[in-house]
């Protein structure tokens, strides 16, 4: 029995966008490799820092893994987050005002 899990979440672009793949030699949203920062000043031992954290990139998580209750489908996950989403004022920006 197969059993699949999902979950959401936020990766920046930008400034921050470019330095998770830079950071960690390792693009997630393309899979590919990226090349390194100028590591030169790091005193730690950069490939051990990284190593667990590396294949997920740098990310948030807005949801941690779960898993589909029957009779639900990833379609319609799918288009309910993108649903969500479309309604959602962003969390920061020049377009958001606290409320």
């Amino acid at each position: 029995m197969e059993i699949t899990r999902y979950a959401i979440y936020f990766m920046p672009d930008g400034a921050l966008g470019n330095f998770g793949p830079a950071w960690f030699g390792w693009d997630p949203q393309v899979g590919k490799q990226a090349p390194f920062l100028n590591l030169e000043r790091i005193h730690a031992d950069h490939a051990t820092v990284i190593k667990a954290p590396r294949k997920n990139g740098l990310h948030a998580s807005l949801k941690s893994p779960f898993r589909l209750k029957t009779p639900f489908t990833e379609t319609e996950l799918i288009l309910s987050f993108q649903e969500f989403c479309a309604q959602a004022a962003p969390a920061c920006g020049q377009n958001s005002s606290p409320k």
